[in-house]
């Protein structure tokens, strides 16, 4: 089922696009959003990757024994 855009919402439309300010804003906040999504792993207090000797660990997605070599 097809919604039609009335004329009045295609005018606003094709006014937003023509704002080059407004279309950079939009832009700009989407990518804050978005990156605002991952900020609790971003801001962890345990480290995304970890290497110790010559091993790769990811504590954030695994919990490693403190006897772990």
């Amino acid at each position: 089922m097809a919604r039609s855009i009335s004329p009045l919402t295609r005018r606003r439309l094709a006014a937003f696009r023509r704002n080059r300010r407004g279309h950079v804003s939009l832009w700009l906040l989407l990518g804050l959003f978005v990156t605002s999504l991952c900020a609790e792993l971003l801001a962890s207090s345990r480290p995304l990757l970890l290497g110790y000797r010559g091993e790769l660990y990811f504590p954030v997605f695994a919990a490693y024994p403190e006897t772990a070599r």
